[in-house]
């Protein structure tokens, strides 16, 4: 006859089983950074992860059409944190940015977002994907404007897109 300590012991083997089942599921066993390939046509490039539905409020500043490779550094709800994929940048207004002779280079001078943008996003820029301080630098890209003058950056470090993970293999 089986006691409350064996009946115990059994039910936590049971549970971990099935954490570890689930966690194979949405891939936990998997080591980042890894190469992704787009699989299908006008996959959507986020600035944020959405909902694990594959919902997303998030305006897209990119499209990929497969066989695009992108380098995957982790998960969250479904979706997948990418490098800046082709076609990815972040904005920052030009009155905080003190620009280098070679106008390839800046320095911020006042705290500032790095804003979401890329060729699918070139105006309109809400997102705040990151937070510079005075004395970051950034990598000049290019200039934008809406209704503001932007310098187009290269994204920052720690700065990723979000890409829905069923449409990556």
């Amino acid at each position: 006859m089986l006691n409350r300590v064996t009946i115990r012991v059994v039910s936590l083997l049971c549970v971990f089983a099935a954490a570890g089942s689930a966690s194979a599921q949405v891939g936990l066993e998997t080591t980042y950074p890894y190469t992704g390939m787009i699989k299908g046509t006008s996959v959507r490039v986020r600035p944020l992860p959405g909902d694990p539905s594959g919902a997303n409020k998030y305006y897209y500043c990119a499209v990929l059409d497969r066989p695009a490779k992108v380098t995957v550094v982790g998960e969250r709800n479904g979706w997948l944190a990418v490098l800046p994929p082709e076609g990815c940048y972040n904005v920052v207004l030009q009155s905080v940015v003190q620009v280098d002779s070679t106008g390839t280079k800046g320095t911020i001078t006042k705290r500032e977002a790095a804003r979401a943008a890329g060729t699918a996003r070139n105006a309109n820029f809400v997102v705040a994907q990151s937070w510079l301080k005075p004395g970051d630098t950034v990598e000049i890209i290019g200039t934008a404007v809406d209704r503001f003058k932007f310098y187009k950056i290269k994204a920052p470090p720690k700065v990723y897109f979000w890409i829905h993970a069923p449409l990556v293999v």
